[in-house]
């Protein structure tokens, strides 16, 4: 399946397509659906709702999870470009999950670079945008 921001982006037969895996997916245990993966956290703002509820879901889907919860933790703070710090996560990551301060009239254009640098899954986890 190609890569989409918003379900605007699909066809009927797209959005059938994505509803036959989520009915394939609610067969298996919840232990399973992401077991052996690592989620990369990366939260470059606070939170404690958000950031506790994916790590969370994480572990419930069998998965390991890195990252951070702070910008100030990461090499940001020595000057690295956050594509870089997202690219090197990409390399220990099966799944990214991410939270930025990105100003909303620039989060579109970000996550349409986003997609197309990364060689990933990516979930667009910024529901207000939408």
């Amino acid at each position: 399946m190609k890569d989409f921001i918003s379900i605007k982006d699909l066809t009927k037969e797209e959005i059938l397509e994505v509803l036959e895996v989520a009915n394939e997916l609610s067969q298996k245990t919840e232990a399973e659906l992401a077991k052996g993966k690592i989620v990369g956290s990366l939260f470059f703002e606070p939170s404690t709702r958000t950031r506790l509820s994916f790590t969370s879901a994480a572990y419930r889907l069998g998965a390991q999870v890195l990252g951070f919860d702070s910008p100030d933790a990461t090499s940001l703070k020595k000057g690295e470009s956050l594509r870089d710090t997202i690219k090197m996560v990409e390399a220990y990551s099966d799944i990214i999950v991410m939270r930025h301060y990105i100003e909303q009239n620039s989060l579109l254009k970000f996550l349409k670079i986003l997609l197309s640098m990364l060689e990933m899954e990516q979930m667009n986890t910024l529901a207000k945008l939408f």
